[in-house]
């Protein structure tokens, strides 16, 4: 993998130089060689987080939320169908900036669903981006549309 994001990102510069990427990626590109790359490239990046991918950090924000001290926000949505049951939905974001690893500064952004009071999914994500209140939903949207293209 380390060879081949080299190489992608040094002919996508070459080739598209004024071009704004924003890497999408799986936990497996969670690590200071990705992001140094698009601190180099002035590239943006979103890649799914695992608490194996980077233990310290994991451990870091785990500690941040333990003590309150993230930021959130919570969308409750309806979903109706024609042919289904209507689903009470809550999206609860919670994410913590500035955390700091290899001399990058990251975001840390989890998303927890609930299905009719049913835990439905967990999810997390690292980017180098600021995320603000309103963009939080965006960022969460973004990273979820990657993971359906992926599994369908």
């Amino acid at each position: 993998m380390v060879k081949t994001i080299k190489r992608l990102a040094e002919k996508l510069k070459k080739n598209h130089p004024r071009l704004p990427i924003c890497i999408l990626g799986d936990s497996l590109y969670a690590c200071a060689l990705v992001f140094q790359i698009c601190k180099e490239n002035e590239w943006s990046f979103l890649l799914r987080f695992k608490d194996g991918s980077i233990p310290t950090l994991a451990k870091e924000y785990q500690t941040i939320v333990g003590m309150g001290e993230n930021e959130g926000k919570m969308i409750e949505e309806e979903r109706i169908y024609k042919r289904k049951v209507r689903e009470n939905v809550k999206n609860d974001m919670k994410w913590v900036s500035e955390l700091y690893h290899e001399g990058h500064n990251v975001t840390v952004m989890e998303l927890k669903i609930e299905m009719d009071g049913r835990p439905a999914g967990n999810f997390q994500w690292i980017t180098g981006l600021s995320i603000i209140g309103k963009a939080a939903w965006e960022f969460v949207q973004t990273g979820r549309k990657r993971w359906k293209i992926e599994n369908e």
